[in-house]
């Protein structure tokens, strides 16, 4: 459980003590791994089964490219460190509000690990991470087709390294250092995806009964 008060208006400090009540503590669902791996499916499918916000990388990226403009893959990549703080800003304020939700994107281990470290050390909340994940050679093909197809917006900008399997043997993408519980989901096969483990793992993190 949390403290949180309902009338304090102090959205981005503590309320003092004599507004504090007694209120559960909020859930960040995390959804990781590298890309093409099935993360958004998952998150999109994990908000609509627990009616809870999704927050989602590309989400904002792509907005952002739709209002400023697209370019070369210096400018995708600016746009995606600014996603990638507006995630974090987001996600901060729900938490701050009380209010669980579902973060998603291909998270830095080493990086986005020590902001939600930073997070969890001023606010009080249940973590859970669902990392999604395949083979290199799987996930490399299947990035190689959809950068080919209509499903991914012309902003997203291929840059000059040799795909994603040197960063994925780095461990890049690996699972953040959050501690909390970390369900993998293996993503090999997008048809025989076991979605019941992820479902059952939210339901125990949000303290709802299985059906």
């Amino acid at each position: 459980r949390r403290t949180l008060c309902l009338c304090w208006r102090g959205f981005n400090r503590p309320p003092p003590k004599q507004f504090l009540i007694l209120m559960p503590k909020p859930t960040l669902i995390l959804v990781s791994g590298p890309p093409a791996a099935g993360k958004t499916t998952l998150a999109r499918r994990l908000a609509a089964e627990f009616s809870l916000p999704l927050i989602n990388k590309d989400g904002i990226k792509e907005l952002l490219f739709d209002k400023v403009g697209t370019s070369d893959y210096a400018w995708s990549q600016s746009l995606d460190r600014a996603s990638i703080a507006l995630l974090h800003l987001f996600t901060e304020r729900l938490l701050t509000a009380n209010v669980s939700l579902i973060a998603e994107s291909n998270f830095h281990r080493e990086a986005d690990s020590a902001r939600l470290a930073e997070l969890g050390g001023r606010l009080e909340f249940t973590s859970l991470q669902i990392h999604c994940t395949a083979s290199a050679d799987v996930l490399e093909e299947r990035n190689e087709r959809r950068r080919n197809t209509a499903e991914r917006h012309p902003g997203h900008v291929q840059g000059p390294q040799s795909g994603l399997k040197p960063h994925i043997e780095a461990g890049v993408w690996s699972p953040l250092r959050i501690g909390g519980e970390t369900v993998i989901v293996q993503t090999d096969d997008l048809d025989a995806v076991d979605y019941a483990s992820a479902y059952r793992a939210v339901r125990d993190a949000l303290g709802l009964a299985h059906d």
